[in-house]
């Protein structure tokens, strides 16, 4: 008789008569490895950190740097007043402690009204530093009224009030005042008649 070569009839054959079938064995659920936990982001770089000081970081970074590369459009209100401040203060460079007199005073309309003395209430803003954007809004006044002074033709009432608002901006009490025009509409010069009070202003005749 010739031997039954296939192993799985062996296997058939060798099991006793009547047991039942051998159950095929489990196989184990498929487990994958669980991933590690994503590493923490990296901390901002160190150029980055508050209170850096501004001569620690990359010159790609530095405002007075920037604005001789960029130009001064590139650079915020922050940026701008810390190239005039210079120096900062112990936790804070010179760019916070511009972003704080922002802050303090709500606009640069009001940063540029306030005095040596409030502006001193910023911490990090002594009496020099406070005397020179006391120097720096000035100086900008008087560019403004420079160009004031070229005798801009006022033939509509839009370019009387753009010839106004920069200098109305500044005052802290309504004004009457008279432009005076050439034949030509092209202004000769501005006079103020008087300051106003709290709800008057008072124009003698």
């Amino acid at each position: 008789m010739e031997a039954n070569s296939d192993p799985v009839s062996n296997l058939d054959s060798a099991a006793s008569p009547g047991a039942p079938p051998a159950a095929h064995e489990a196989i184990p659920p498929l487990t994958l490895p669980t991933p590690a936990p994503a590493a923490a982001p990296a901390a901002r770089t160190a150029a980055l950190l508050p209170g850096r000081r501004i001569k620690d970081r990359p010159a790609s970074e530095r405002p007075r740097e920037r604005l001789i590369e960029k130009g001064a459009d590139a650079l915020g209100n922050d940026e701008l007043i810390g190239i005039l401040l210079r120096t900062g203060l112990k936790g804070a460079n010179v760019v916070q402690v511009g972003q704080e007199l922002v802050d303090r005073f709500g606009s640069l309309t009001a940063l540029a009204r306030a005095s040596v003395e409030e502006l001193k209430t910023v911490r990090g803003v002594g009496r020099d530093k406070a005397a020179t954007l006391v120097a720096a809004f000035a100086l900008a006044r008087r560019m403004a009224r420079e160009l004031q002074r070229e005798a801009p033709l006022l033939d509509t009432p839009e370019a009387v009030a753009d010839l106004m608002r920069e200098d109305s901006r500044v005052r802290e009490v309504e004004t009457f005042q008279v432009l005076l025009l050439n034949t030509r509409r092209r202004l000769i010069q501005t006079a103020k008649i008087s300051d106003g009070t709290l709800d008057t202003i008072l124009v003698h005749p």
